[in-house]
C-alpha cells in the first residue's frame, strides 16, 4: 500500500476472522454503549453450504440479520409457559433481501439452503457477552422436528 502525506483522518485496522468449522465470523464494528450509535457490534458471519448453525439464544442481545451473499433459512422459536411457537424466514441477497430482527428470548437456527457459503451481516444492540449467549445442540429433542422439516 502506498502511503501519501496527508491528514484526512481515515485509518485502516486489519482484522482476523474468528475461525469456526461451520462458518467463520468477521467483526466489522464494535462500539461501547453510550456512544450514540444504534448498534454495539456489526459483524459478518459465514454459514457453509448445506450447513446448520443451531440453536442460538440470547437473554439480552437482539440480532439484526441481513444476507450479503447466498440464501439462508432462519427458524425462530419462542417458548412461553404454556406453548411454543415458531416462524420460518427465508432471506437472500437478491429478491428476499432485508433485515431480520430477532429480539432477545428467541431460539433460532441458521440453515444455509444454497450451494455456496452464505455471508450474513449481523448488527446487534449489545456487545457480545458469553454469559447471556446460550446454545442448544442441533438435535435438541424439543426442536429436532423443525430441523427435520425445514433443514433442507
Amino acid at each position: 500500500m502506498k502511503k501519501l502525506v496527508g491528514g484526512t483522518g481515515a485509518s485502516f485496522l486489519a482484522k482476523q476472522p474468528i475461525i469456526n468449522p461451520l462458518g467463520n465470523l468477521r467483526h466489522i464494528v464494535k462500539s461501547e454503549l453510550g456512544k450514540g450509535l444504534p448498534f454495539s457490534e456489526i459483524y459478518f458471519s459465514e454459514v457453509q453450504p448445506k450447513t446448520i448453525k443451531a440453536w442460538k439464544y440470547h437473554t439480552k442481545q437482539s440480532q439484526n440479520i441481513s444476507v450479503a451473499f447466498g440464501r439462508i433459512r432462519i427458524v425462530c422459536i419462542k417458548k412461553n409457559s404454556d406453548e411454543t411457537v415458531f416462524e420460518v424466514f427465508e432471506l437472500n441477497s437478491e429478491e428476499l433481501y432485508g433485515i431480520l430482527t430477532i429480539p432477545a428470548g428467541i431460539y433460532y437456527s441458521l440453515i444455509n439452503v444454497s450451494e455456496i457459503p452464505t455471508i450474513l451481516l449481523n448488527a446487534t444492540d449489545l456487545p457480545y457477552n458469553s454469559e447471556e449467549n446460550l446454545s442448544l445442540p442441533l438435535e435438541y429433542p424439543e426442536f429436532a422436528s423443525l430441523i427435520f422439516e425445514f433443514g433442507s
